[in-house]
């Protein structure tokens, strides 16, 4: 039989290491006809919690030479589809952030973005576990939006995952998300193009595609971060 005192020390460990993509924060920005879409937070971010940025572009031939200072790029696509083009950025948070931005090789017509602030507690944010990307949808108009397939190795993993819509008239509505995911933040240019974050917890080891309905049919682009578990060294013991 285990001891009152380690079962109580099982429970504090595992309550220490649990993962949430419950959003510390959201924030959604719009640029029309410039360079440069910034995003500014409600606060400054906090200190080892993990922020994701989903940045959509309507444009000609536009790149992005370099990631936003201190960012790290995940799965990108550019000039895709005519003119969509979709990146996702992230961080490990030192806790001074108050804003994001991206700046374009030229003008954009019309950008939009989707920022969020996720608990780092119990992830590794050394490195991503895994990443992925749909570029199936980029030119033929669909109402099917996925963000590409990635698995999580790790048996609990937060899933940070972009849609990038194309050409929106209107801003678009999503529906029958694929179980377990949550839209977090969704930004609707006033022109032409919108950016969606959305996130899950996984559960197990498991090949992870979130993919939901949309009101629109339009192109559209989708990628996932994937960032796995943190050792729980606390738990190792010698036998």
């Amino acid at each position: 039989m285990i001891r009152p005192l380690f079962a109580l020390l099982l429970l504090a460990a595992s309550h220490a290491h649990a993962i949430s993509d419950t959003p510390v924060q959201t924030k959604t920005c719009t640029a029309s006809a410039a360079n440069t879409l910034t995003c500014t937070f409600n606060v400054a971010a906090t200190a080892n919690n993990v922020l994701v940025f989903c940045a959509t572009t309507e444009a000609g031939t536009i790149t992005i030479t370099t990631p936003p200072s201190g960012w790290t790029a995940g799965p990108s696509a550019l000039n895709i589809g005519g003119n969509l083009g979709g990146q996702v950025f992230w961080k490990k948070a030192v806790g001074s952030e108050t804003a994001v931005a991206v700046v374009w090789s030229n003008s954009a017509s019309d950008s939009s973005g989707a920022f969020v602030e996720y608990p780092g507690s119990g992830l590794n944010l050394d490195a991503l576990e895994a990443s992925g990307e749909d570029e199936a949808n980029a030119g033929t108009p669909t109402t099917a939006a996925t963000t590409g397939t990635a698995t999580n190795t790790t048996a609990s993993a937060l899933l940070a995952g972009c849609y990038h819509i194309d050409n929106v008239a209107s801003q678009s509505s999503l529906s029958s998300y694929a179980s377990g995911w949550t839209e977090r933040a969704h930004a609707y240019g006033a022109n032409v193009s919108s950016a969606v974050a959305l996130s899950k917890i996984a559960s197990s080891s498991a090949s992870q595609n979130g993919t939901a309905t949309d009101s629109v049919n339009q192109e559209r682009y989708g990628n996932i971060l994937v960032f796995g578990a943190a050792g729980n060294t606390a738990m190792r013991r010698r036998r």
